[in-house]
């Protein structure tokens, strides 16, 4: 089995989005590429389009209920490399409890045996300049993502789609995120 090619970032779900982030920014000389409070954030120290997200946990501010590891991220360097890392993982018996094709990030989630979120992913955009441009013109509207099919991008894959055709990105599909994380961003949208 080939492995990721980097770890990506971890998520964090947190009672207090906001200051956990300024936190995580002090601490690590890092900046906002993205963030809707009170629900999200996203933050990069480096040349990756993000390395931290923090995402609001139920319950009110300050209150801990809820709070965890959302997610650890790996990446790897192709899609090719991520639809057959999925190949193996489900000859084995081990599926994604569902795939999001962020726009930015084309993903597969798991989850450990404990229940923590384990995502396998690759970039769509070669920098995280390109990536930014994405962020900044489409997050606003979904900043989620769209669901996607690994078996469909796998027969796509062996029918000899190219990468392109294999990372598209659906502008006009749903959000692929539960209704109450739809509701929370579309009451916590910037006016």
């Amino acid at each position: 089995m080939k492995s990721p090619n980097r770890l990506g970032h971890v998520v964090l779900t947190t009672s207090d989005v906001e200051r956990t982030r300024a936190w995580y920014c002090e601490v690590l000389g890092a900046h906002v590429v993205y963030e809707r409070l009170p629900v999200l954030s996203f933050i990069a120290y480096d040349d990756e389009h993000h390395r931290l997200g923090f995402s609001r946990a139920s319950g009110s501010p300050g209150d801990r209920k809820g709070t965890s590891l959302h997610h650890i991220a790996f990446f790897f360097d192709s899609v090719r490399d991520l639809l057959r890392n999925y190949v193996e993982l489900k000859e084995k018996g081990i599926l994604p409890t569902y795939g999001i094709n962020h726009g930015t990030v084309l993903s597969l989630y798991y989850s450990d045996p404990d229940g923590n979120g384990v995502e396998f992913g690759v970039d769509r955009f070669p920098n995280a300049a390109e990536t930014q441009v994405f962020i900044d013109a489409n997050f606003d509207r979904n900043p989620i993502g769209v669901s996607i099919d690994p078996n469909k991008l796998v027969a796509m894959m062996a029918a000899g789609a190219s990468d392109e055709e294999l990372l598209f990105y659906d502008y006009d599909a749903p959000m692929a995120a539960p209704k109450k994380l739809q509701d929370a961003l579309r009451d916590d949208r910037p006016r």
